[in-house]
């Protein structure tokens, strides 16, 4: 969507049809007959693909040629406050502005889809599992941003050995206002709070945020609207396009990294950068269907990252990377068991490598 919406600007040849787009102030004549501002779109299908031979008859597709060029559209930015005609902007047809009919077409169909996409609100759930983190608490919460849906944020405490349970009860009552809820995991280890606080999560959109604040919480918003534009994907963010903060991953962690990216690629056929990278989004209706799956009780995944990617390779789930910064942590030590960890993630990914090629004998 975001590559449809670059290749529209590139071939924008005026800059008025550019600021229609920007601002997403438009009007669109499906049929004959103008599309309400909040109404439901014509063709579901159109929202689906940008593909004009998919989803939609040619009659239900709007035309670009339709486009209502005699008034403009209600709080236009074309819109002047003076009456003077002669400093009175007008839109011209987008005919007139763009030659090819495809051109013509795949405008009129993303603002289409545009008009309806960002309607739909669902609610989020943040989780942060959280072991040994008593400095990160308040500042977590405090930075996380006020989301475009109703959110709560859940709290899996991991066995610490400070006193992070009870900096968490201090930070639910300091903020009354926010809805947060807390609990303690009773198995052991990262994945095990992500799937406590995913089955306590009340949220239509899951997200996984760790303690460390390695990943800002200010980016949250960012992965909300990638999931929100690719409703059928699994958003991960990806720590190795951005310069890393010095400190913030030690070579072995980065070569081993590297190394898991370029073997999960092999067997996703999938782009993937950084397979390891803490935050994740999902829609929990995504989830469910993953946790109902035999093999998903059975990895021996210690942080919950490729249960989440092998289960959305087997729902053929879109994987949507998003780059981020990458910080060291300010407070405590990480939890990772470089040696150990890395050997149950090579496990699992040779035992994933073999069923893929007996499943392939069992079809010829």
């Amino acid at each position: 969507m975001l590559l449809a919406y670059n290749n529209i600007l590139t071939k924008c040849k005026s800059q008025v049809l550019c600021e229609i787009v920007n601002s997403r102030r438009y009007e669109i004549r499906v049929k004959g007959r103008q599309l309400p501002a909040q109404g439901e779109p014509t063709c579901q299908g159109a929202k689906k693909s940008l593909n004009t031979e998919a989803g939609c008859s040619k009659s239900d597709r709007p035309s670009i040629t339709e486009w209502s060029s005699n008034t403009n559209p209600p709080g236009s930015i074309f819109q002047n406050k003076k009456s003077d005609s002669a400093t009175t902007k007008t839109i011209k047809p987008i005919s007139l502005l763009v030659s090819r009919e495809e051109d013509k077409l795949l405008i009129a169909n993303f603002l289409f889809i545009l008009q309806n996409m960002f309607k739909e609100k669902p609610t989020i759930s943040i989780i942060i599992p959280a072991r040994n983190e008593t400095g990160n608490i308040d500042e977590l919460v405090r930075r996380i941003p006020t989301l475009p849906a109703e959110t709560e944020i859940i709290f899996v405490e991991g066995h610490s050995q400070d006193n992070t349970y009870q900096e968490i009860e201090k930070v639910v009552r300091r903020y009354s206002d926010r809805q947060i809820r807390y609990t303690k995991q009773s198995g052991y280890g990262k994945a095990d709070a992500v799937w406590t606080g995913f089955d306590m999560a009340k949220g239509e959109i899951l997200m996984i945020l760790d303690a460390d604040i390695s990943v800002t919480p200010e980016d949250l918003p960012t992965f909300y609207q990638a999931i929100l534009i690719n409703p059928h994907s699994l958003v991960i963010g990806t720590r190795l396009v951005h310069a890393i903060e010095p400190g913030a991953m030690r070579f072995i962690n980065y070569c081993g990294n590297r190394l898991f990216a370029f073997l999960f690629r092999i067997i996703s056929k999938q782009k993937i950068t950084d397979a390891l990278c803490g935050t994740k989004v999902l829609r929990k209706s995504a989830y469910q269907a993953m946790r109902s799956r035999p093999w998903f009780q059975k990895i021996d995944d210690p942080f919950g990252d490729f249960s989440l990617l092998l289960g959305a390779v087997e729902q053929g789930l879109k994987i949507v990377e998003l780059p981020i910064y990458y910080r060291r942590r300010q407070y405590g030590k990480t939890q990772i068991r470089r040696f150990q960890d890395g050997f149950k993630l090579f496990k699992i990914i040779w035992q994933y490598y073999l069923q893929i090629a007996k499943n392939k004998q069992h079809r010829l």
